[in-house]
């Protein structure tokens, strides 16, 4: 039943994908839209759910997440080592540096929200104990963390749109990316981000 369900989200958001931007290795900022499935292996379930994603190197990126008909599920911001994010489904705030952690009460998956920037703009991951492979055309194909196994694949590049597998202890995520443009409408929504004041908020340890 799974396999059906991820060929029917590849064939869903590829089949609506909008037509390809060359690609380009040296994009210093980038928007993107993009469709994700996040699989909690251990309890069997799995999540779809929208990204519109604004980011600037080094470090500074807002991403945007919808459900189902387009609800807003929450509003991220990450930039300078730490992350902010509203989950307005429960109206909670919660924010601290980032880490493998920072990401499980939003997605319930333990990635470190830092290697968004990895996977969005197509940067091989420098540090110790990583090693990336490059496909034909030197760029990223596939980074690999020897201590754990945390894997991330570049995959189906056609231009900018592409999709990348990220797998881990007991999860996968999936980001299909249908449409991509180095124009960035409001770089304001990179600077900080409006959190209404009846949110509860927490913060990361």
């Amino acid at each position: 039943m799974t396999k059906y369900l991820l060929i029917f989200f590849l064939m869903t958001v590829l089949g609506c994908a909008s037509k390809p931007v060359a690609y380009d290795s040296e994009k210093m900022t980038g928007t993107w839209e993009a469709k994700a499935l996040i699989r909690d292996l251990k309890a069997n379930k799995q999540n779809t759910v929208g990204l519109e994603v604004v980011a600037q190197k080094p470090g500074a990126l807002r991403m945007e997440v919808s459900g189902t008909m387009g609800v807003s599920v929450a509003s991220l911001l990450m930039k300078k080592g730490e992350i902010e994010y509203a989950i307005h489904t429960q109206k909670r705030a919660i924010s601290g540096p980032v880490s493998e952690t920072a990401l499980k009460p939003l997605f319930q998956i333990e990635l470190n929200p830092k290697y968004l920037e990895n996977i969005f703009f197509d940067i091989a991951i420098p540090e110790k104990n990583w090693t990336c492979t490059m496909d034909q055309k030197e760029i990223v194909s596939v980074c690999e963390r020897l201590s754990d196994g945390l894997k991330i694949e570049w995959k189906d590049r056609n231009g900018e749109n592409k999709r990348v597998v990220a797998t881990g202890a007991g999860f996968e995520v999936q980001v299909v990316v249908k449409s991509f443009t180095t124009k960035v409408e409001d770089a304001a929504v990179l600077e900080s981000l409006t959190i209404p004041q009846s949110y509860r908020r927490y913060k990361l340890k």
